[in-house]
């Protein structure tokens, strides 16, 4: 799948879980630019957002060991055991992740 196709069904993934976001006033970035480097500046404004990283993924509170880690009602993780040093709102954790791929779209992709 092209960056933008996968681009497209985030966006489309993350509408349909409440995301409202407005196209971007990202013209204080660039000055004259192409088609690409205009698409490249609109993909990296949106998915960093908080606004659509919490559409997409949710505020869920997990461990920030490991995303699939849940705490259970005595504020434990229920796999590493840890006792409220590692809370993190699932979209918090995802956002982390994105900011250390090489591609943050790709990483996306795994989730549609």
């Amino acid at each position: 799948m092209t960056n933008k196709e996968i681009f497209n069904k985030v966006i489309n993934k993350a509408e349909e879980k409440g995301y409202t976001g407005q196209p971007l006033d990202y013209a204080p970035l660039y000055k004259a630019v192409g088609k690409d480097e205009d698409f490249e500046i609109r993909w990296k404004c949106t998915i960093f957002s908080h606004e659509f990283a919490k559409a997409f993924w949710g505020e869920d509170i997990i461990c920030g060991n490991d995303e699939n880690e849940y705490l259970n009602s005595s504020d434990e993780c229920t796999i590493c055991k840890n006792y409220f040093t590692n809370w993190i709102k699932r979209y918090e954790y995802h956002l982390q992740q994105m900011v250390i791929e090489e591609n943050p779209l790709k990483y996306l992709e795994k989730f549609l």
